[in-house]
Parts: structure tokens; sequence; C-alpha cells
């Protein structure tokens, strides 16, 4: 293959042409070869002086596209330095290419789909971004005039409009600098008046082009928001709309995105203004009927059968819909039969599109039922009801808590009467079909095996859903709770009927009976505690449970189906606390109900009997250990009962179950005020776990099975559960178990290490095994510390925790390297961040045994060891924070320095969360050094030597692309650097700390230092440039926001050459 010869005028362009076909269609040596050859080219600095010609005389779009690559580089970092004639010659050529791409492309018919002119038309909107509006002041006017030459190149010419407004609006963050940006959009809201009447003079053409009006309202939805809404109304725009577009099926959809669009940003100023909206929105809804269901059709099975732009339409319908209604709706609540004829015609759609099986359109509809029926609830808040009704009926009932009787409502003016069908449609659909499913663990049928299935909700975004539909339901239920009690014990009956067709073989309809229903139901029912009064409540609750219990006795006989049915029955009573606290015989029933059901084989069960057992006890755990006078069955409270029956009850129990059920115990223990009650049920709640404890130490651990240390670890798992749950309280459990554990861990390392030199691969099963004991003794340790206060940790530390700290730092330190526990650091992090300011010796302990041993890990490279790295960083940030006097004083030779080089290190990392630990240490850092009064010593030697140091790798890192997510945290320490100079804190002379001579101030010092490095790292830019930005730091260092602004600017100057000195945000004729 030839290759191309330099740049010069014998440039062969059918041999390009080649080359980039070879590229694109060839193989092997030959295709590496010719994008050797491209790349040579386009790295080329002149490479864009035969792009004019290429545009020209190729024959080979590819071709054209590297060309105008090209072109795009070279007006994106050096167009500023080009001579004035050249950049006006330029952007001419790519205006002429362009009308003569459109001209030539409209005889083929092949306008919309040509990638060229888009091409084109985005290297013309670069060029804009550098001149316009200072360069090129003309450009609108002379883009509007040139409409009128061709339909076609009016048409491109507003893509070329929507190209510009996104380049400013959308994609400018990072792209340009502030000025520029404020520039650029200060200047298109001067004439986006004359783009906006350019846009509505092609609306009103009367022979149109389909793709015309699309561009044209595709433009317009862009632009609108910066139209006046003054001009809005003056305008057709909304009667062009409304009664035109909306009914053409290809313009619909941008059609009412531009009205949402108005809805949201044209506020009306006057009467006519408001009637004008009001009418265009009625005009919508006439419109929609001609092409479109009804609101009393299904719109659910219309938009299962649509098409996707058809689909995407009832979305952005929806959109509007909500968003004219939540800023209009008071418009059309007013006593007149045609709009409240509309009002109520918009809100039935939006019933129908609620029901679509769509997300998305169901999160928008949500949204707004949520604000429509708090702002109903809110007005029966407020409203003077008692001054209006004040009966004694009235006044019993204002004294209940939860939703007011909807007869006394009936008698009350309000706006809920006007939405009372609605209200009842939407509360069937979400009790019925939409409720999804809540934060808790819950137990479903899985639709394939048929099995009984655990599932954990883990996705944030339905867990939101779920509890705006909660609220949602709330007040639905607030607002009328007999009709939401109406639906629920009507489902019920309907799902019964239903259950029993379908036992019998006779239903097989999709809406008949199914689990899906049943959960979605009682989800909903238990979405609604405490909206309606103590003895409300307690009658409802009675007559669902009978109802459930009934469909379960009489129709459920499969194992598997009956436990299903606990399962919902246990969720909907876990969420009506109130109703156990005052019915201690059913909660007594529902306990040992739990209790039954954690024998069960299927584990799935076992779970749910776990997790609700979990949910009561949260809610009702001073029931579990007060003696109640109406239990006849037991004279001591309910938690003694179940630790003296413990090992029966969690017989059958896995570990992550038995875990669960002695977290749980262990947060009734805690509920517990008497200290001698706590001590003794706290000892009898882990005699088990201890005799299970005692009874596996007694044997010889070092020549023992691997099932004894599994043993340990369930053991040790009972403990975690017990402390995190119990807490400080979890003192008396650790004080005899304590030297048992530092044992524990001591044999553990010896395990390993003897495993270690027995074996050639290190990763047998004892030492996971082993490795695991560590971990979770460490983790037993630090649940401990981290919920005692200074006082507890003064009165623990000699008898129980120095000791261990002691053994497991020194592991830590001595122990193999590919075996040092990552939690040892955690563990060392909660010690410092309880004690590290009283206890300096402690901090020692732990510096002198992770410190070196840890560096010694990571400093060859950013990627092994993440986790050790990472929690040896947030160790050092604790540090820094709470005992930074230990790393001034620490007793080893240059430990300082070590120090300071070890964050450094950490902003040359690419994992975000390190970099930005290692950031903060170094903000830390700099605010001890600041406040050190009493340590000038060490406060001068700091700015002597470290000080300097610190803002180059400062400056490196803020500079260098691939720490970029970084980038707000390296501007503050940044800013804090320079803070520390400019404000004159910095008591010593920096001209005697770098090697720049001369008698100068520190901040003018400063900024030469930094001068000469910027310049060395950024060839193309001049020092006034640099001069500039330093300017615009020290105006604005006392401005975080508009600080990191400025740097931000000066990393886009940055990648350009020539670019413009003064182009920074501080400038007053850009604020």
């Amino acid at each position: 293959m030839a290759t191309l010869p330099q740049l010069g005028t014998n440039f062969d362009i059918s041999l390009l042409d080649k080359i980039v076909d070879i590229f694109y269609n060839g193989t092997g040596e030959a295709q590496q070869k010719a994008q050797r050859e491209l790349t040579s080219f386009q790295d080329d600095p002149n490479s864009w002086t035969k792009a004019d010609q290429i545009l020209q005389f190729s024959k080979n779009n590819n071709t054209r596209f590297i060309a105008l690559s090209v072109l795009d580089k070279l007006i994106r970092t050096r167009w500023k330095s080009l001579p004035q004639e050249q950049r006006v010659g330029i952007r001419n050529f790519v205006v002429g290419m362009i009308i003569s791409l459109v001209k030539d492309e409209t005889k083929r018919g092949t306008l919309k789909e040509n990638q060229l002119i888009h091409k084109c038309d985005l290297t013309l909107v670069e060029i804009l971004k550098q001149e316009w509006p200072e360069g090129w002041p003309d450009f609108i006017p002379e883009l509007i005039k040139s409409s009128t030459m061709d339909i076609n190149i009016c048409e491109n010419n507003l893509v070329i409009l929507k190209l510009l407004y996104e380049e400013i609006f959308d994609y400018s963050s990072g792209q340009m600098t502030q000025a520029k940006t404020t520039k650029m959009k200060k200047s298109m809201s001067e004439v986006c008046l004359q783009i906006y009447i350019h846009i509505i003079d092609i609306l009103k053409l009367e022979k149109y082009s389909a793709t015309l009006e699309l561009s044209a309202l595709e433009c317009l939805l862009n632009y609108l928001e910066w139209v006046s809404p003054e001009y809005i109304f003056q305008s057709d725009v909304l009667q062009l709309l409304s009664s035109n577009y909306i009914k053409r099926s290809e313009t619909r959809n941008l059609t009412i995105k531009c009205l949402t669009t108005i809805t949201s940003v044209a506020v009306p100023k006057f009467p006519q203004n408001i009637t004008q909206m009001v009418e265009s929105f009625v005009y919508v809804l006439k419109n929609l009927t001609t092409d479109f269901p009804s609101a009393s059709s299904g719109l659910k099975l219309t938009y299962a059968s649509s098409n996707f732009t058809r689909q995407q339409f009832f979305q952005d319908l929806t959109t509007y819909l909500t968003k004219f209604l939540k800023v209009y709706r008071e418009k059309l609540e007013v006593d007149n039969a045609e709009l409240r004829t509309v009002l109520l015609t918009a809100h039935g759609y939006l019933v129908q599109l609620t029901r679509i099986d769509d997300t998305e359109i169901f999160k928008t509809c949500l949204d707004y039922w949520h604000e429509l029926t708090s702002a109903l609830f809110v007005e029966i808040q407020q409203y003077p009801i008692a001054d209006l009704l004040p009966s004694l009926e009235l006044s019993f009932e204002m004294k209940q808590s939860g939703a007011m009787s909807p007869q006394i409502l009936k008698q009350v003016p309000l706006k809920k009467h006007i939405y009372e069908q609605i209200c009842s449609q939407l509360r069937k659909i979400i009790i019925t079909e939409k409720m999804v499913r809540p934060e808790e663990i819950i137990v479903v049928k899985d639709i394939d095996t048929g099995e009984v299935v655990r599932e954990v909700v883990h996705d944030s975004e339905m867990l939101d859903l779920y509890y705006s539909e909660k609220e949602t339901l709330v007040y639905l239920t607030y607002l009328d709770f007999d009709d939401t009690e109406r639906i629920i014990m009507e489902e019920l009956e309907r799902q019964l009927n239903m259950l029993i067709l379908y036992t019998n073989g006779e239903e097989e309809n999709q809406n008949g009976w199914s689990w899906d229903n049943l959960n979605c139901l009682c989800w909903s029912i238990g979405s609604i505690p405490s909206t309606i009064s103590e003895e409300s409540e307690n009658n409802f609750i009675k007559s669902i449970l009978d109802k459930l219990t009934m469909i379960k006795d009489d129709h459920i006989t499969n194992s598997n189906d009956r436990a299903l049915f606990d399962s919902n029955v246990m969720y909907i009573v876990g969420q009506y606390p109130r109703f156990m606290k005052n019915h201690w015989q059913f909660l007594l029933q529902i306990i040992n109900k739990l209790f039954q059901c954690m024998h069960d084989i299927n584990e799935g069960i076992r779970d749910m009997a776990c997790d609700t057992f979990a949910k009561i006890v949260s809610r009702c755990k001073y029931q579990f250990v007060i003696n109640k006078p109406e239990d006849n069955t037991s004279s001591v409270p309910l938690i003694k009962n179940i630790i003296d029956n413990i090992k029966n009850i969690t017989s059958d129990l896995t570990q992550p179950q038995l875990s669960s059920f002695y977290r749980s115990c262990a947060a009734v223990v805690r509920e517990e005020r008497n200290y001698t009650l706590r001590y003794q049920l706290l000892s009898d709640l882990m005699n088990f776990p201890n005799g299970g404890w005692k009874s596996i130490l007694s044997l010889q651990l070092e020549v023992d099975t691997d099932d004894k240390f599994k043993g340990l670890i369930k053991i040790l798992d009972v403990n975690i559960a017990v402390c995190e749950s119990i807490g400080r309280h979890y003192a008396p459990q650790l004080e005899q178990i304590n030297i048992d554990l530092i044992g524990l861990y001591g044999v553990a390392s010896e395990c390993i290490q003897n495993e270690i030199k027995n074996v050639q691969v290190n990763d047998t099963s004892k030492i996971r095994i082993c490795r695991s004991i560590k971990r979770k003794i460490l983790l037993l340790y630090k649940l401990f510390i981290s919920d005692l206060n200074g006082v507890e940790f003064d009165k623990y530390l000699s008898p129980l925790l120095k000791l261990f700290l002691e053994v497991s730092m020194k592991d830590y330190r001595f122990g193999p390297t590919n075996f040092k526990e990552p939690e040892a650091l955690l563990y060392a992090n909660n010690v410092v961040l309880n004690c590290g300011q009283r206890y300096p010796d402690i901090v020692i302990i732990i510096l002198e045994n992770t410190f070196l041993s840890s560096l010694e890990m990571i400093k060859n490279d950013t990627d092994n060891f993440p986790e050790h790295r990472l929690y040896f960083y947030q160790l050092l940030r604790t540090i820094t924070y709470k005992s930074f006097s230990v790393l001034i004083e620490f007793p080893i030779n240059d430990f300082f320095k070590i120090f300071f080089d070890t964050i450094c290190w950490s902003f040359k990392h690419h994992n975000r969360e390190i970099e930005e630990t290692g950031l903060q240490i170094a903000i830390d850092m700099l605010n001890n050094v600041d406040r050190l009064n009493d340590n000038t010593e060490f406060q001068t030697k700091f700015y002597q030597k470290y000080y300097l140091n610190l803002v180059n790798e400062t400056l490196y890192a803020l500079t260098d692309s691939d720490h970029q997510p970084a980038f707000a945290k390296q501007a503050l320490l940044f800013r804090n650097l320079l803070m520390l100079t400019y404000d004159d804190r910095i008591p010593i002379p920096l001209t005697n700390t770098g090697d720049i001579t001369g008698n100068y101030s520190n901040t003018i010092y400063l900024n030469e230092y930094i001068t000469k490095l910027l310049t060395s790292a950024f060839l193309n830019l001049t020092v006034t440039q640099i001069e500039n930005f330093l300017n615009a730091l020290m105006k604005n260092y006392n401005n975080v926001a508009l600080f990191t602004n400025t740097v931000s600017d000066f990393l886009i100057q940055s990648k350009e050459i020539g670019a413009d000195p003064t182009d920074y945000f501080y400038d007053e004729e850009t604020r």
C-alpha cells in the first residue's frame, strides 16, 4: 500500500480515499497500516490546510468525515491563533459547503438522512462557539434571511439553530468557559425573539413540508424557554399548537411537548392570558377525541397495542396533563359547568393513564395524584370545621386521631367533593392493581417453579415508588376511609369468589384469582395504619383478618400456598403495632404462629417468620419486657419465656435466621431499663451460645477439624448480632469471653502461618475459615466500640479493649502480607474515632503497627490490595482529624515526610474514593497546621518543606484529565492553599523555600511560582493568560463556587492555543 506524501502542493486525495477505504473495508496488516497512515495524517498540525480540498474533491464520504474531524480539532484548539482572514475564509467555506450539499441532496430527496450535512452543521456550530456573537454578530439575521432561499435550506437552518441551542444550554459545561457561556446565553436571549418569530412564520405556512414542520417544532421546543411570556401570549402559537398541530399524528408528539413547555415557562400576567391557557387546554382535550380513546374507555389495552411513537405520545400527554393541572387546576374548579366538565375529563384521562403498565407514566401520574390528594387533605386540616359545625358529635370526632367521618365532611364546602368519583377510582386502582412491593422482605411465589421464595427489595427506585404510593393512599384514606374500606372488602370478596372458581377449575381469566392480586391488596392494607381512629382501626383489622382466615381455612390446602398466605397475614399485622399493643392475646397468637413457622421445612417461610418477628419487636419492644395483667398464662415478661425456650424455638433455623432471631431478642433486652434485670436477661439469652462456646474451646483447637472452627464462627455470628442490637450493654457478655476471643484470634493467626508453611497454594479451606474467625472478632469489637461514649470507653479500656488492640495491631504488623486483615484497619479507625483526642498513646500503638506495613503493601502501584488501601487512607484521615499532634510528634525519623508523601500518593489513584479521601486529609492537615499557634516550630517547618510541594502536587492532580472526577475536592484544596498566602497567614517568607529568587511578598512569590509551573506544563498558554487566571483566583478565593468555576475555565482554556486571556468569570462585564 502506498503511503501519503508530506503535506505539500501535490497532496493526493485519490490516494487518501484508497487508504480510507482500506481502513474501513480491509483486514489484517493492510488495515493496520492504513490506520497508522490516517493517524499520522490527523496528528499533523497542518492537516487542516487540506480539509477544503478533501471536502471538495474526495469521492469517499468517510474521507470527508475525517477532513471535518480535523477541522473540528483545529476549531476547538487553535482557532483563536489563526489570522482573521483565515477564520472568515474557513467559516465561509463551511457555510458554502452546507448550502451546496443541501441543494444536491434536495434533488435526491435524502436531506433528512444525510449524515455528511449533519456533520457539517456540527462543524459550523463549533465555529459559532468561537465566533458568535463578537466575531459574527449578524449570524442569526443572515441565517433567517437565507431561509427564504429554499425550503430545504430553511429546514437545515432550523437544525443548526437547534444544535446551537443544545451546545450553549445543554452541553456547555466543561466545554466552554463560564464567561463565554454567559455571553452566549445573553446574546441568545437578545436574538431569541427573532428566532421565535421566524419559527412561528414557518408554522403558519399553508403549503408545508412534513419534515420542515417537525424541524420547526423541534426548534420551537428548545427556544420556548427563552421567549418572554408576553410574546407567547401575543403570538398565535397556542392556537396553532392546540387547534392545528395536535390533530395530525406526525406532529402530535412534538406539539404536546411544546404545550408542556409553555405551561412550565409562560407565567400569565393578565387574566386574558390565563383565559388563553385554559382555552388552549380545552382545545387539546376536544381534539384528542378525534383520534384518541375517550377518557371513559380503557387506555391500558390501547397503549399495549400501540407502536412506539404512539406510546411516546401517551407519556407526553401524561406530562402535559399533570403539569397543566398543577398550575391551572384552581381555574377549572370554579362554578362553571363547561370548565368543570373539562376538569373532570382531564382527570378521567389521568385515571385511565394511571392504569397503563408503564413505570414512567405511572410515576408521572402518581406524582400528580400525590400533589392533588395532599392539597385536598391540607384543605380539610386548615378549614375551620369546628366553627362551622360546633356539635357534640363533631367535637368528639375532632378529638379522635385519623380520618374524619365522611358524613361530617359532606356538610362542609370542600374541593374534595369535586373529586369524589375520581378519588374512588384512584383508590381502587392503587389497592387492586398498582401497589408495588414494600421495603420489607417479602415471601412470594416463584412464577416458574411455583415454590415459595424469599425476595428482598434492593431497587431504590421501586422503594421510592412504594413510599409515594403509600403516602397517596394514606391521603386518600384520610379523605374517605369508608370508601377505602369498601374497596378493600369488595376486593377480598372478589378474590374469594375467584379463588373458589379457580380451585374448581372454572376460572382461568387473567383478571381472576392470582397471588399477585392478593399480594397487592395486602400491601395496600399494610400501607395505611394509623389513618383512622383506634376503635375504627381495631374493627377494620378484625374484619380483614376474619376474612383472610376464612379464605385460608376453607380454600387454601397446599402447604406452600398456606405458608404464602400466612406471610401476607403476618405482613399486615406487622404494620399495625397499635392494634397488637391493644390486643395482647392476639399478639401472643401471632408470636406463637411465627415460632411454628420457624420450624417449617421451607426456608423462605422460616425467613419470613424471622423477619416478621424482627418487625414486630421493633415496634412493640416495650410489650415484651413488661408483665401483662391480662396474660393469664404467665407471670413473667414475654421475652423471659422466649429466652427460656430459645433452644427449641431456634432448633431448625439456619445461621442467618438464628442471627436475626438473636438480634431481635437483644433489641428487647436493650429496652429493659433496670440494669439488674437487663443483665440477667442478657445472661440468659447468651446462655445457650456460651455453652457451645465453652464446649468447643475446651478441646485442643490446634489439632481439631474444620468443623470446630465453623462452630465457633456460628457462635461469633450470634454474638455479633446481639452486640449490633444491644450496643454498649453487651459489655457483661464481652467480659465473659474477652480472654477467649484474644486467645482465639492468636490461634487463628498461628494456624494461618502453619498452613502457609505446609502448602504451596495459600488458599486452603482452613486458612479461609481462620481468616473468617479473625474478621468476625474484629467486627465484634468494632461494633461494641462504636456504641460507647467517652466515659464508657474510659471505663472499659483497660479491662476489655487495650489488650485486644495491642494483640490485633501486632498481628497486623507482623502477619504475612497477603493475609493481613483489612478489617483490622476499620477496627483501628473506630478506636481512633472514639478516643483519638484523649489517648494519644493508643493512636501511637495503631500507627506503629499499621502505617509502614500498610504503606509497604500499596506503595508500588495503585491497584493491589484495594480494601487495605481504602481503609488505610480512611484511618489516616481519622487520625489527621482527631489526633494530628501524634503525627507531628511520632517517634520515627522523617515520619511526617513519609506521611506527607503518602497523602500525595493518594492523589494519583484512579479510585475516586481513595483520591478524595487523600484530598480531604490534605485539607484537614492544612487546617490543623494553620491552627498550630502553640507549635510555631512545626508550623514554620511545614511551610518551609511542604507547602509549595503540596501546591505542586495539587496542580498536577487538577490538570490531569484522568483525575477529573475528583475535581471539586481538588479545587477546594487548591483554594485553601492559596487562601493561606492571600490572607497572609503564613508566618515565614516563601522566598526561602523555592527556586525563585528576589525580595517578594508571599502573594507575589506564590503567583510567580504557579506561573512558572503552568508555563512549563502548558506551552500553548501565554504568561498573560496565566496572570489573568491568577488575578481571577485572587478575586474569587473567598467564594468557593466562583473559585471552582474559575479553575474549571482555566482547564478549558489550557486545551486551546490562543484562547482569550480575559475569558474568566470574574470579569465584571460577564456578571
